[in-house]
Formats: structure tokens, C-alpha cells, sequence
């Protein structure tokens, strides 16, 4: 009996590989989708419920579709019986929870009876949770959930710092389902369902209807003709599909497919063309005016007006994108490569005749949230005019009829399976750090250790969130960063806003970092290349995510705080260091940038960028990094037998092997 208990939990809790919709599945998801949407836009326009009643209609459907999406067993490309064991249960304890949800509206924990029935179902729910956790997210978040969750559980038995009082069992799955501090429908999942889901029906909504293709083409008219143009082109079109995906996975997967064979055609090598693409989808999630789905996560944690947090990034946001674009165009000058044939590039006539009708989409969505509206009521509006006006499109294929709207629905709740979990699981942690107080003790243990210094304290708070952000989804990065680390940043006197910035970045900047760089490895995946070598380049191409997050808390004029003066000063001092250290690390700028000229580069940016206690100094360093590139540009023409022919680069001179 033993054995077979074993062997159940084993199989349910085991790994899978992804299981495709077949015809039966698919059906199912169509029908959870569908309300699903339904249900979605009613509570954008009129709609009210209780956030266990959000909780629970927004992950129920998601995590039935989870289990038939996944295998319980590696190698298997069908469901076996415990997946479908799995979505009964969820269904059965989901539904009784929602039949009993008036009952939860007025509860008093530790007052209100939790009965059995109750705790059965907030068993399952858990379980469920934990185990689409193993299978769609990974085992990372599923041990930081695990190790708290144990933690709650026997922390009573702990001595110093780390002790708590007892919780009982059922009061701890009583937490878990019904709790102002957290728990499995607290305010990670809340946010998924009241902003992340629209937004992910968007982004599909402007695939199937033909606007994937018009950033491309729109990318491939502003810089197709330049240097590297192909590479451009990817930077710019990911950049414009990342703010609204909000993925760096899934923004590889869409604009990656038709950007890296090209640019590998073009003639670079397949582990730079992944790398590029992969630097420009991780910086969508930076971009105003959308930001992707994390962004509505940071609103809803701090309070703070969407439109604020949006104009506080645009400035950051820029330079990220001036640095990567700056690296395509010197490594692809140096190399002579990257150019788009004219017959490749379109015309500016064609690409507006059909492409008009994404433009207006975007322009609802922005001027209704600059009006004060909600994010989820704006973006449903633009979900609404960009089906509507896709029967303006010549080509009936882009047009959006009920089934093509039934079909994307559907394929978006796919998409979001594995980020319910993720959520979910982010709640539970809220949850263990909220009743225990373990979140403000490891805050506190985390400054003693710093002892003050502000620079410490961020270089620690980045390097967990890189931790975390290991295999996971955004969203559920920064929720786990935010809960732990944001309000031991705030005590220590950095500004709310520019803290969970932080944050975000390097939930962001962790698809791009080895040793499990996801982005990264889904670009290497598509280029054909070795996935390691993809993540180094990638984190080397995007050298200024890891280091603009340090600068604008250093240096707040890039968040728009100050006079017009001192926002002037600091956004002219980062894109100074950042030029340095792009041509540090390509090893090009006009002509080859070699031998101790690198290392210096590199400290005078660091330099400019970090040193606020002394401007003159960092001001100088500025000058004197340019005033090197300058110098060496000019020794470099004046060498005729230099690297430097017709505008190229020798291979060794920037170290890349083909």
C-alpha cells in the first residue's frame, strides 16, 4: 500500500514534457476558455466580485488546461490518467469553493468555521498548485515554496531570529484559501487575472489579426537600410511585440522564428543572431507605453498610478535600447555585414495602407489610460477596435471572425497556464512571509550584513533576484523580489517607485543570465546554436540591463525626478558611460577597440555611470572615455596596415568565431 502511495505521488508530482491539444483537449480548453474571456471583460467594464471569487474563476480553468497540457511522465506525448485525475479534482474543489464563496465573504479567521469539506478542497487546490509548479515553472519556485511553506510549519521549533508561534494544519490551509495576508488568491493572482490575461488576449488578438507582421514591416522601413539593418529590424520589432507580450520567451518564440534565420542568412553567426534576439525581446518588458503584464503586478503592489510608473521608464528605457542598437551597429560595421536587400524592405505606402489599422489599437489603449481610465477597461477597448477593424484588412486571412476569436482565446489561456501556478505559488510565499514576519527579519538581516551601504544592499537584492528569476516567468520573479526585498529597500531610504524598478529589471534581466537563461536558450534553440554560448553573449550584449537599474538609483533624473536640469545631467552622463561600455565590450566603435583601451573604457563608464557623490569627477570620466574613442579612431585611420579595410573587422579583433 506504501508502495503504491508512493508511486502516486510520484507520478503526480514527477516532471512532464508539454502534451500538444488534441482534438478532445482542445474542445475542453475552448470551453473553460470562452467563459473565461466572457467573464474577463465583464469585470473590465461592470464587473465586481470578491478576490476569492477572482481567485478562483481566473485559476480554476487555467489549471485543468495546465494538467492537459503536461505530462506526468517525461518522454510522453499524452496525458496519462493521473493528469486527468489532476483537472477532475482541481474542478471538483474549485467548483466547491465558488458554491461556498458568499460564505467566505465575511470571514474572521480563527472565528468562522473552516470545515472539513473546506479543507479538503483547499488541499487540492494546494496540491494542484505544487504540482503544476514541478511541471510548468520548474523545481526552483517549487523548493522557495516548499522550504517556506516547511518553515511554517515547524518555524515554532526554531530558536532566535527565525522562531514563530504555532500554526496548526488547518489553520495554515485555512490561511492558504482565505487571508487578507496572502495565500493562493492574494495579490500576485489577483493581478494576473485583473491585468495579465488581458493583456496576453491583446498581444494574440495583434497576431492573428496580421500585426506581428506590421511591426516587422514597420521595423524593417525605419532601419532596414543601414548598417546591420536585419539586426535593427530584429531589435526594433521585438522591442515593439515585447512591451506587449511582456515575455521574453514568448517574444523570442514570435518575432525570433523570423528574425534569427534572417540575420543568420545575412552572415552572422548563429550564436550572435540568437543573442541579438534575444537582448531585444528581454527589453520589452522595459518599454513603455505596455511594459508587459509585470508592470500591472508593480501598480498593484505599490499603489502607484500606471501612468507614473510608465513616464518614470521611459527615459531608462531608451538608453537600454540606444545601447543594444549602438552594439548591432558596430559589431555589424565592423564586420560589413547585416544589410536588407531593397526588394526585402517594403514601401512606407504599403506598409501604412495595411498596416493603418494597428496603429489605431495602439492609440485607444494609450490615450484611454492617459485619461485616467483602468488599464484592463483601456486594453479591452483596444482588444474590441482591433477586431473590429480587422475586417478592414484586404486579406481575409487577418481577419478576426468568431472562430479566429474562439481560437485565440484559447491558445492565450494556454499560454497562461503555467503563469497561474507561478502566481499562485508567489501567494503562498506572500502568505508564509506575512504571518511569520520572516520577510522583514531577512530584510533586517540582509542590511546589518550591508551595514548600511547603499550599494551593498542593491547588489544583493539584484543578485537574488537573478536567483529567483532562474526558470521562471516574470511576473512571479518580481513577485517573489518584491514581496522578500522591496520593503527592506524602502527602509533603507531608497524610493518606492525606483526600488521595485529595480526589481523589475532583474526579473527581466534574468532570462538573459547563465546558467539558466531561458530566453536565451529558446533563441539558441531556434538559431541552431549551443545554448551556453547564446546566454554569455546575451548577457554580455546586454551588459546595460544589469547595470541601468544600479544607475537610475544612483542617479534619479533617469526616472524623471528633479529639475529639467538634473534630469538632463544624469540622462547625458548614462548615455555617455553606456557608449563606453558598448565599446568595450563589441571591442569596436569606427575602428577596433583594442589591447588596455577595453579596460579602461569599461572603468571610466562605470565611473560616469555610478559616481553621484562626485559629479565633477564623474563628468571627467565621461569626457575622457570619449575623448579616447575619439584618439583611438583617428590612430586607427592614420595605420594603413590596421585591422580596420574598407570599413571591416579581422575576426580576432573582436574575438567572435564563425
Amino acid at each position: 500500500m506504501a508502495f503504491k502511495l508512493q508511486s502516486v505521488l510520484g507520478n503526480l508530482l514527477a516532471g512532464g514534457d508539454s502534451v500538444p491539444l488534441n482534438p478532445r483537449t482542445r474542445i475542453i480548453a475552448t470551453v473553460l476558455a470562452v467563459p473565461l474571456a466572457a467573464f474577463e471583460f465583464w469585470l473590465a467594464f461592470i464587473g465586481l466580485v470578491t478576490p476569492i471569487q477572482l481567485g478562483l474563476i481566473f485559476m480554476v480553468p487555467l489549471m485543468i488546461i495546465a494538467f492537459l497540457t503536461t505530462s506526468g511522465v517525461t518522454g510522453r506525448n499524452e496525458n496519462s490518467v493521473f493528469d486527468i485525475v489532476g483537472a477532475i479534482l482541481v474542478a471538483v474543489a474549485g467548483s466547491y469553493l465558488l458554491w461556498e464563496s458568499p460564505r467566505f465573504g465575511n470571514w474572521i479567521l480563527g472565528i468562522s468555521r473552516f470545515n472539513l469539506l473546506d479543507q479538503v478542497a483547499g488541499v487540492v487546490m494546494i496540491l494542484a498548485t505544487l504540482i503544476i509548479l514541478k511541471r510548468r515553472v520548474g523545481p526552483g519556485m517549487l523548493a522557495v515554496v516548499l522550504i517556506l511553506m516547511a518553515y511554517l510549519i515547524f518555524g515554532h521549533l526554531l530558536e532566535g531570529f527565525l522562531y514563530h508561534r504555532h500554526f496548526s494544519i488547518r489553520e495554515i490551509i485555512e490561511q492558504s484559501i482565505i487571508s487578507p495576508n496572502g495565500g493562493l488568491f492574494g495579490t500576485p493572482v489577483a493581478a494576473a487575472a485583473v491585468y495579465v490575461y488581458l493583456f496576453v488576449v491583446f498581444g494574440k488578438i495583434l497576431q492573428t489579426s496580421g500585426g506581428g507582421q506590421f511591426f516587422f514591416d514597420l521595423a524593417a522601413l525605419v532601419a532596414g537600410r543601414r548598417v546591420g539593418g536585419v539586426a535593427k529590424v530584429s531589435v526594433v520589432s521585438s522591442g515593439l511585440f515585447g512591451m506587449i507580450s511582456g515575455s521574453p520567451t514568448s517574444d523570442v518564440v514570435t518575432t525570433g522564428t523570423i528574425t534569427i534565420p534572417m540575420m543568420k542568412r545575412m552572415g552572422y553567426p548563429a550564436h550572435i543572431a540568437s543573442a541579438i534576439e534575444t537582448v531585444a525581446s528581454v527589453g520589452g518588458s522595459f518599454l513603455p507605453p505596455v511594459m508587459g503584464a509585470v508592470v500591472f503586478i508593480l501598480v498593484e503592489f505599490t499603489g502607484i498610478p500606471y501612468g507614473e510608473v510608465i513616464s518614470a521608464s521611459v527615459i531608462t528605457a531608451l538608453i537600454y535600447y540606444f545601447a543594444i542598437y549602438l552594439q548591432v551597429h558596430q559589431y555589424s560595421a565592423g564586420h560589413g555585414i547585416g544589410y536588407l536587400d531593397a526588394d526585402d524592405i517594403p514601401s512606407a505606402k504599403s506598409v501604412l495602407l495595411h498596416g493603418w489599422i494597428y496603429i489605431l489599437p495602439m492609440v485607444v489603449l494609450i490615450v484611454m489610460i492617459e485619461r485616467g481610465y483602468t488599464p484592463q477597461y483601456s486594453v479591452a477597448l483596444a482588444i474590441i477596435s482591433t477586431t473590429v477593424l480587422s475586417w478592414l484588412h484586404r486579406n481575409r486571412e487577418y481577419r478576426i471572425g468568431v472562430r479566429a476569436l474562439v481560437s485565440t482565446v484559447t491558445d492565450a489561456a494556454v499560454v497562461l497556464a503555467p503563469l497561474v501556478a507561478a502566481v499562485a505559488g508567489a501567494g503562498l510565499v506572500e502568505q508564509v512571509l506575512n504571518v511569520t514576519g520572516i520577510g522583514s527579519k531577512i530584510s533586517y538581516q540582509m542590511f546589518e550584513v550591508a551595514d548600511g551601504q547603499p550599494v551593498l544592499i542593491l547588489l544583493f537584492a539584484a543578485f537574488v533576484t537573478i536567483v529567483f528569476g532562474m526558470g521562471m516567468p516574470v511576473p512571479a520573479v518580481y513577485a517573489l523580489a518584491a514581496i522578500l526585498l522591496a520593503p527592506g529597500m524602502v527602509q533603507a531610504g531608497f524610493d518606492l517607485l525606483a526600488a521595485h524598478l529595480f526589481l523589475v529589471w532583474f526579473s527581466v534581466a534574468s532570462h538573459l543570465t547563465p546558467p539558466i537563461a531561458v530566453a536565451a536558450y529558446v533563441a539558441a534553440a531556434i538559431g541552431g546554436a549551443p545554448p551556453m554560448t547564446v546566454s554569455v553573449w546575451a548577457s554580455r550584449l546586454g551588459l546595460v540591463a544589469y547595470l541601468l537599474p544600479f544607475t537610475f538609483m544612483l542617479r534619479p533624473g533617469l526616472l524623471l525626478v528633479g529639475t529639467p536640469l538634473e534630469i538632463l545631467f544624469d540622462s547625458a552622463i548614462a548615455m555617455a558611460a553606456v557608449t563606453l561600455l558598448v565599446a568595450a565590450s563589441i571591442g569596436y566603435f569606427a575602428a577596433p577597440v583594442t589591447g588596455w583601451r577595453r579596460p579602461v573604457l569599461i572603468v571610466l563608464g562605470l565611473t560616469a555611470a555610478l559616481l553621484t557623490t562626485l559629479p565633477w569627477l564623474a563628468v571627467c570620466a565621461a569626457v575622457a572615455g570619449v575623448g579616447l574613442l575619439w584618439w583611438n579612431r583617428r590612430n586607427a585611420k592614420e595605420q594603413p596596415d590596421s585591422d580596420v579595410k574598407k570599413g571591416r573587422l579581422s575576426q580576432t579583433s573582436v574575438n567572435v568565431p564563425r
